[in-house]
């Protein structure tokens, strides 16, 4: 089934949306330069106005009767329209728009469902959606095709039965709906065939599909024949099969008598060309003929007339903008007139004064392919690049940003738009009122010339005065005076609500806390109190219980005669709230009630605003308080004991990701409140750093073995690093994201790290960078902070976490209720030692590569990268294999039997050998080659795109020796320990990565099984092993059910199989996604939320297939959002078996896990 929406009376809804007391009255909007009237709203038409009444004559009439007018505010509809469609596609997988306010849409799941008071609740239900969320009424039409689609959604506007959603089926609803419409509105029927309809005796669309097919196709062309067939329920039009336009044109009149300025008309007219060819590399096409006009009017005595109307064809078709213009403008320039001061020596003053100009575009045709020419002397490539770069720019900055000289640097041509409303979604500076310091700096001049402190001091004649003074401030700001009318203030100050709702912090703060964007928002209107009445008047915050301990205890503030705002701001010295009880006794008793009262309805503790008013208290809101992770657990652990809740109530009521202040050091919260950020990036992994700055990891190490404390700030670190970051406080970076190395393996390590401040200007080779306007050197102090992402200038000390008895009784019952297992990711003994701490039930991902970076083993990995032959890389390989066998068996000592899952080499060679010279020499002189060989084969392993080049199973087929090595090394180790400590049975897990064809598994499998069973055998031992892969290209995952037949496990690997799907790096992704979050593409970070539409999809998929294949199969995530909440709940509902994440994220998991859980309880 296809839906169609179309947005009702679209300019004048998008209108009413920040206009609501318009709803109900009549609304036109004019064209360019109000020359006439282009939309209606129901009530205008009902008036008889119609389609393109000329505003000069019915502007009278229009104001007479009351009827709002507007100019054409294209900017406001194009970003609803944006809104509008964002909604849609939550609906369905794949939305077509076919125009600014209509889009095609299919409708996901419900085409096989046969009861179709489903479907019409469906598209009843996404018509109450955007309406809801974007402010915009929607007809949406569901039938077989899209024509049947146009015919419902027409029906649904017309007809208020319908709820919104007109549902055509069956051929009886098809039939009826088809002998209502008249046949000249059918989609696809043009002014001439409904003429010749008409004259055949066809008036209606049934008449029209009632005849044959072989009637339709003897009289008309097979465009026609389709829209017959869509009639009939076969479903034949696609949107992407529209012809492209035959011309385009970009024009427009000019206001006033027009321009006289021979300079003026060549810049709208280089502007026009501009845009003319914009809309032509859009559409993927190029021209060969160029149009220009420009007339003056014909209505005006006092002045000339004179009209330019000319033609050229290009020797090669183009879509550059600078040939369009320059042709453009050489056409003006031949056909522009003399001065009439030239030929009308008596009247100097008189001159040409054009109307109207625009451009046309013609012989239009396919971009690619195109006809070539020999002779071309433009390098089309080159000039491509150039306009896909300038196109891009003009996208992301503005339309205009870069241009052509020629088309001036502001617009002198602008449109006549009396009635334009404000640009209220995309120009703050449209909507911004007056702001709060002017008025607060009024208030301070008045208190400093009366010699007060404090407000209440102010006499009511200061208030007057005061009054009168913020009126002329707001005129002064605004340029307008303050509306006396009470509604109009009432609709100003929910428009100021909505719009606190969309600025940037609200949509951070969003974002941070898995709110959806598309959910909208809601205003109460209430009855205002005033605790600043008068001395037996006052107001105050106040919490059931104490927020940053969990104490159980009454704890707020008070102040008397004074406003809410007034408690919060700082201006007085609030009171204790239990010093209310003298000053107010009975409001304080009432008060002490009402919080019992709250707490035990919501069972949970509740923060409190409150006003008393000459006595008597009010309550203005509550709501569950805002807590530290610390008094969270205490209050949820008292609740149970106090009966209130359960312990699954109480696991459920704890935000997972508030844990990890209680994992990580913290700044002394008093210091940190005085202390302004100097920037602000990317919180990457939580915790608080404080140091000295070096930028180098041997700086970093060098500098703690002598007492140092620091922090590494880097461009972006490596697995060269590792040691350097180990050494450091905390890691600061220039780029990369949430999931970029550097955060990822600090939040393994449990460092703070903040990345991605591209605010720095960095300068590694003299060890200094710029910030904040600042030159920070090496040695110099730096604090940084991981949960949040500030980065303060200076020392800021910092506190241990502590963790309390709470802590455990939680996890404890997280443990009880969760099905999903939860391992870490750990490279090391000393993260899985930290790990099985937090609850870890083992490794989900160990990166052997890791392993091979330390100062005694990066030689022998470089010599093995060098050497020619197998015989060498084997020799090779033999100094490694001890080293990785010991620190496997070092892990499997640390988990006492827990499962661990070795990922064998992945990241592609390069990033094993050396950079600097001297490193360079050396390894030369180890593997007896010249300098120039080592730099030659170095040279060789550069990969355009290592990502998706030389890594993974893609080793192992290559050189298959790695494989064997690395599979002696874990056999080994696991028989050594197992022989240790028998009652452990450790059953050894082998991943290979980045699997894509299930022929590559089965031969590196067959190179593991090789050697395992030679050495399980030798041993004389029964030990049993498992072989399986990473999920992380989209390939495996559409073949899981071919890859499980080799596969004992999947191991999802989201942080690449994200990648891949979304086809951009999680590096360079930070470049853009700032701007993907503000147009509302993207509401969060896919790397560290899992994209559950598309990724989730692919996991889904493969979890299903592979389970079909192979019962037995063991599947779990081992990418960082094994730790994201979120992302751990859409893995208990897919039914994978664990989830694998940093250390310090586990304790997260088991919560998030246990609470994925309860919910289906």
């Amino acid at each position: 089934m296809i839906g169609l929406a179309d947005c009702n009376n679209f300019y004048c809804s998008c209108e009413r949306v920040f206009r609501p007391d318009l709803i109900g009255k009549p609304v036109v909007v004019l064209s360019n330069n109000d020359g006439c009237v282009i939309a209606r709203s129901e009530e205008a038409k009902a008036l008889g106005y119609k389609m393109g009444d000329p505003f000069y004559q019915v502007k009278e009439k229009l104001e007479a009767e009351g009827v709002a007018i507007f100019s054409s505010n294209y900017t406001l509809y194009g970003s609803l329209s944006n809104r509008v469609m964002s909604m849609l596609s939550h609906y369905s997988p794949h939305i077509d728009q076919y125009s600014i306010d209509e889009c095609f849409f299919e409708v996901e799941n419900l085409s096989s469902v046969t009861d179709d008071f489903l479907l019409q609740q469906y598209g009843a239900r996404i018509s109450a959606d955007v309406l809801r969320a974007v402010g915009i009424p929607i007809s949406i039409g569901i039938a077989e095709t899209k024509t049947l689609a146009k015919i419902g959604s027409k029906f649904a506007k017309k007809y208020k039965g319908y709820q919104g959603c007109c549902l055509i089926d069956t051929d009886e609803r098809r039939h009826k709906a088809l002998s209502l419409f008249p046949i000249e509105d059918v989609w696809g029927i043009g002014r001439q065939i409904a003429r010749k309809l008409d004259y055949m005796g066809i008036r209606t669309a049934a008449q029209f599909a009632d005849k044959k097919e072989s009637w339709v196709h003897s009289h008309f062309n097979i465009t026609t024949v389709r829209t017959w067939k869509e009639l009939n329920g076969e479903s034949c039009i696609s949107i992407e099969e529209l012809p492209q336009k035959k011309s385009i044109c970009t024009s427009r009149s000019f206001a006033g008598e027009g321009i006289s300025d021979k300079d003026v008309v060549e810049e709208a007219v280089a502007n026009f060309a501009v845009r003319c060819a914009e809309k032509l590399r859009r559409q993927g096409s190029v021209c060969q003929g160029i149009t220009v006009f420009a007339w003056t009017s014909r209505f005006n005595e006092n002045v000339p007339e004179y009209t330019i109307h000319d033609s050229l064809t290009l020797p090669i078709a183009t879509n550059a903008q600078e040939e369009i213009v320059g042709a453009a403008l050489s056409i003006l320039r031949a056909k522009y007139p003399k001065p009439l001061a030239d030929s009308r020596a008596d009247r100097p003053d008189m001159s040409f004064h054009f109307k109207k100009a625009g451009v046309i575009l013609w012989q239009i045709s396919p971009d690619n392919p195109r006809q070539q020419d020999l002779f071309d002397p433009i390098d089309r490539s080159k000039q491509k690049a150039l306009m896909e770069a300038i196109d891009a720019i003009n996208r992301k900055n503005g339309h205009g940003t870069i241009r052509q000289a020629v088309q001036g640097t502001g617009c002198r041509f602008d449109l006549k738009r009396e009635y334009m409303s404000k640009r209220f979604t995309t120009d703050i500076h449209e909507i911004l009122k007056v702001g709060k310091k002017y008025f607060e700096q009024l208030i301070d001049a008045m208190k400093e010339k009366r010699g007060v402190k404090l407000d209440i001091e102010l006499t009511a004649a200061d208030l007057k005065e005061l009054a009168e003074q913020f009126k002329a401030e707001y005129k002064q700001q605004i340029g307008e005076d303050f509306p006396s009318d009470p509604k109009t203030q009432l609709y100003e100050a929910i428009r100021a609500v909505f719009r606190s709702w969309d600025n940037p912090r609200a949509n951070v703060y969003r974002r941070d806390n898995d709110i959806p964007y598309s959910w909208g928002t809601a205003v109460n209107v209430m009855p205002m109190v005033f605790g600043n009445l008068n001395d037996n008047s006052g107001t105050g915050v106040a919490f059931t219980r104490d927020p940053a301990t969990g104490e159980k205890k009454l704890m707020g503030e008070f102040l008397t005669n004074a406003q809410g705002e007034d408690v919060v701001a700082g201006v007085r010295t609030p009171m204790p709230i239990s010093q209310m009880e003298e000053k107010f006794p009975q409001a304080y008793a009432d008060f002490v009630k009402v919080c019992d009262l709250l707490e035990d309805h919501y069972r949970d503790m509740q923060d409190m605003e409150f006003t008393v008013e000459n006595g008597k208290l009010y309550m203005l809101q509550c709501r569950s308080g805002k807590r530290t992770a610390q008094a969270a657990l205490k209050i949820a652990c008292d609740l149970v004991d106090e009966g209130m809740i359960d312990e699954k109530k109480a696991v459920s009521m704890i935000d997972p990701r508030n844990l990890d202040t209680l994992l990580h050091p913290q700044f002394d919260a008093a210091v940190l409140k005085k202390a302004p950020a100097i920037a602000k990036a990317l919180p990457a992994s939580p915790g608080a750093a404080c140091g000295k700055i070096v930028f180098s990891a041997e700086d970093a190490k060098e500098w703690k073995e002598r007492g140092e404390k620091v922090v590494l700030v880097r461009l972006e670190t490596s697995p060269e690093d590792i040691e350097g970051m180990k050494a450091s406080q905390g890691i600061l970076t220039v780029r990369g994201g949430m999931t970029s190395h550097a955060a990822v393996v600090a939040r393994g390590m449990g460092k703070c790290c903040v990345s991605g401040c591209g605010e720095i200007n960095m300068d590694e080779e003299n060890k200094k960078f710029e910030l904040a306007g600042k030159t920070y050197h090496e040695g110099d102090f730096i604090s940084i902070d991981g949960s949040t992402g500030n980065i303060y200038d200076g020392i800021i000390p910092t506190v241990d976490a502590t963790i309390g008895g709470e802590f455990g009784r939680v996890m404890a019952w997280a443990d009880k209720y969760r099905r999903l297992g939860v391992r870490t990711n750990a490279d090391n003994p000393h993260d899985t030692e930290q790990a099985v701490k937090f609850g870890a039930e083992g490794i989900g991902l160990c990166r052997t590569e890791h392993m091979f970076f330390e100062a005694d083993r990066i030689p022998a990995i470089r010599e093995m990268i060098c050497s020619d032959t197998v015989e060498q890389r084997e020799k090779a390989l033999a100094k490694l294999e001890p080293m990785q066998q010991g620190d496997f068996e070092a892990m499997y000592i640390a988990l006492e039997g827990r499962p661990m899952t070795v990922r064998f080499l992945d990241p592609p060679l390069h990033e094993f050998v050396p950079t600097e010279e001297a490193d360079i020499e050396q390894l030369a002189k180890d593997m007896g080659k010249s300098v120039q060989d080592i730099k030659n084969i170095i040279a060789s392993l550069h990969e355009f795109n290592p990502m998706m080049g030389h890594r993974g199973c893609r080793l192992a087929v290559t050189f298959p020796e790695i494989a064997a090595m690395q599979t002696r090394a874990v056999i080994k180790a696991a028989l050594n320990v197992n022989a240790a400590h028998p009652d452990w049975n450790i059953i050894p897990e082998i991943m290979i990565p980045l699997v894509g064809e299930v022929k590559e598994l089965k031969y590196v499998k067959d190179v593991v099984v090789e050697v395992a069973d030679k050495l399980i055998a030798e041993a004389g031992s029964s030990m049993k092993y498992k072989v399986g892969t990473m999920i992380e290209i989209p390939r495996a995952a559409l073949t899981a059910d071919e890859i499980a037949k080799e596969a004992d496990f999947f191991s999802f690997g989201t942080n690449d199989l994200t990648q891949m799907t979304f086809g951009f790096s999680r590096d360079d992704a930070g470049k853009f996604l700032g701007a993907y979050y503000d147009k509302k593409i993207y509401e969060s970070d896919p790397f560290a939320r899992l994209d559950q539409t598309g990724v989730g999809k692919l996991v889904s998929m493969a979890a299903k297939m592979g389970r079909e294949t192979n019962p037995h199969i063991h599947l779990g995530i081992c990418g960082e959002h094994g730790g994201d909440p979120t992302s751990v709940e859409f893995c208990h509902k897919v039914g994978l078996d664990y989830v694998s994440c940093s250390p310090f994220r586990v304790p997260i998991a088991r919560l998030a896990a246990a609470q994925a859980a309860i919910k289906e309880m």
